[in-house]
């Protein structure tokens, strides 16, 4: 691979004798930079440009292993929950709260109440909103704190959740 860095010092050393000589090709002093960088443009052109080319390749190949990494990543967090989950039933199903081994500790906690992802806004009261100029939003923090102080028609909160730790 070229070495981008001493092309682009080359070019560099050319654009600053064009930006103190206004742009003036045709000079002597023009020719004797190109003759001292012992190149001539077309074929630093054409190495930087495969050069660029093969940035681009490398580019490529690298999105395509970002991709498939993130497609593995996926397929181990969910192999993980599923076996989280499994973890989490199986104690349950025995009726042991935490079985302590060697190296880690499998337990079931009860966690924090949570409200479904799915709420029919138009059954949730006024006062469970922030009101930004013109937009409604749902406060679920508001409306968890009200579900907890008494059932509203319409909405059930998810109470009594388990999930299973791994420390």
């Amino acid at each position: 691979m070229r070495n981008i860095y001493l092309d682009t010092q080359e070019f560099g050393s050319i654009d600053s004798y064009l930006s103190e000589n206004e742009g003036d090709f045709g000079s002597e002093e023009m020719e004797a930079a190109f003759d001292r960088l012992n190149l001539s443009l077309p074929d630093n052109i054409e190495k930087t440009g495969l050069a660029y080319l093969e940035i681009k390749t490398h580019e490529a190949v690298i999105k395509g292993e970002i991709e498939r990494l993130r497609q593995l990543l996926t397929k181990e967090q969910t192999k993980a929950d599923n076996i989280k989950k499994s973890l989490k039933y199986a104690l349950l199903t025995m009726g042991i709260e935490k079985m302590p081994f060697d190296l880690f500790s499998v337990s079931v906690r009860k966690i924090a109440d949570k409200l479904p992802d799915d709420i029919d806004e138009k059954l949730v009261p006024d006062n469970c909103f922030n009101v930004v100029p013109e937009t409604r939003k749902l406060d679920r923090a508001r409306l968890l704190k009200r579900c907890k102080g008494g059932p509203i028609d319409g909405i059930d909160l998810l109470t009594g959740r388990t999930t299973a730790v791994i420390s």
